[in-house]
């Protein structure tokens, strides 16, 4: 029971993956109804701006994932490079590596042996790894908020990662997250659990109870009368 939690991480995280990937190929084979889902799902949680975003292209040679480019701040789910149509995936490079460096995270618990965990390490460890991401995305979006008032920071300019960055430290911060997520579903449903069976025993008396005959006391014999002799 302790592995619940790890099995239902898993399940989710290899869904979340596979969706990611499957969505370009649905763009790709023109069954634009369930891509555009996927898309709109995967707006929900990312900015899906193309520049920032991986894309897959189908040349002669086979399939590859690379850069869309594409214009600045633009959201379209396709581009072209060379000729070649790039199908964009749903969610950007930076979440990209969160989610598949997540499902490798929860791979290597089963390597560790520790799906079933119930104790997580120090918050600071999940903090350190958590670190280069906030770098990365927060030198970006503070070069490029002070820009728009004309404030440019020296030395660093208006800067703009790159999506080889955005992987890089994703992919830190989601494999971390996995050492964090486990354990503390395996304790959630553990103790959804413990509370369930609590219960169960109390429920099962109410039930029998219900379900008994009502006791009816047998009658009682009176002893024979006793005949007094006159004499």
């Amino acid at each position: 029971m302790k592995q619940l939690g790890y099995a239902l991480y898993m399940a989710i995280m290899a869904v979340t993956c596979g969706l990611i990937l499957l969505t370009p190929l649905l763009a790709e084979s023109g069954n634009h109804l369930l891509a555009d889902a996927l898309y709109f799902i995967g707006g929900t949680s990312c900015h899906q701006l193309t520049e920032r975003s991986l894309c897959l292209f189908h040349p002669a040679s086979g399939y590859s994932i690379s850069d869309c480019g594409g214009p600045t701040y633009s959201k379209a789910n396709t581009v072209e490079q060379d000729g070649v149509i790039g199908y964009k995936l749903p969610v950007c490079a930076r979440d990209v590596g969160i989610y598949f460096a997540m499902l490798l995270g929860g791979i290597a618990l089963f390597f560790v042996k520790r799906t079933k965990d119930t104790e997580w390490p120090s918050p600071f460890i999940l903090i350190a790894f958590l670190i280069p991401m906030g770098i990365d995305g927060g030198t970006q979006l503070l070069s490029l908020e002070l820009a728009n008032y004309g404030i440019v920071i020296p030395g660093i300019g208006v800067r703009e990662s790159t999506n080889f960055l955005r992987l890089l430290t994703g992919s830190l911060a989601g494999f971390a997250v996995a050492f964090y997520l486990v354990p503390m579903l395996n304790r959630l449903i553990e103790s959804i659990t413990h509370r369930a069976n609590e219960k169960r025993p109390a429920k099962e008396v109410a039930r029998k109870e219900a379900t008994k005959e009502p006791y009816t006391q047998p009658p009682t014999k009176m002893p024979p009368a006793k005949h007094q002799t006159r004499h």
